[in-house]
């Protein structure tokens, strides 16, 4: 039942900023949030896609070498899919290729050395099969990581706001 929730992607997204706040001050100078226009609800519940956006962010923030490195979040909806989507890009250090396909192992991590337990994103990816929606990671080692979240929006629930 908790997650039947009907919930704006754009709610989730500014709450969750809202928590890290600090983190990303002291992490780059460089944010921006680009929210999607009259996104259609999605189903679910708003604290454990919150954990997830949380979650991705501050890995961008942990991927940064420097403040004057950027983070971009961006909304959308896509018609042709019926999914929502969010993607998270960052000008980080990368992932490289062979660490690529297994970020969302449980306790995969290539922050161990300060203290990454590798839980996040295998969590993460475990409340986004629960709301049945998907990921995709791309990343250039030295550039920077886009992470794109999907999540599918329920139109017959729209339709009788």
């Amino acid at each position: 039942p908790d997650n039947q929730d009907l919930i704006d992607l754009n709610e989730v997204v500014g709450a969750a900023v809202r928590l890290i706040n600090n983190t990303l001050k002291h992490s780059t100078d460089c944010f921006e949030v680009v929210y999607g226009e009259n996104l259609p609800k999605i189903r679910g519940s708003f604290q454990r896609i919150e954990q997830v956006v949380v979650n991705l962010i501050i890995n961008a923030c942990q991927s940064l070498p420097s403040k004057d490195k950027g983070i971009r979040v961006t909304t959308r909806y896509e018609r042709e899919t019926e999914r929502n989507l969010l993607i998270v890009m960052d000008e980080g250090v990368g992932i490289s290729t062979s660490d690529l396909p297994h970020v969302t192992d449980p306790f995969f991590t290539t922050k161990r050395e300060h203290g990454g337990t590798g839980l996040g994103l295998s969590v993460a990816s475990r409340i986004v099969e629960d709301h049945k929606g998907s990921f995709e990671f791309s990343s250039i080692p030295g550039e920077g990581t886009t992470v794109s979240l999907y999540l599918p929006v329920y139109p017959e629930v729209n339709i009788h706001e």
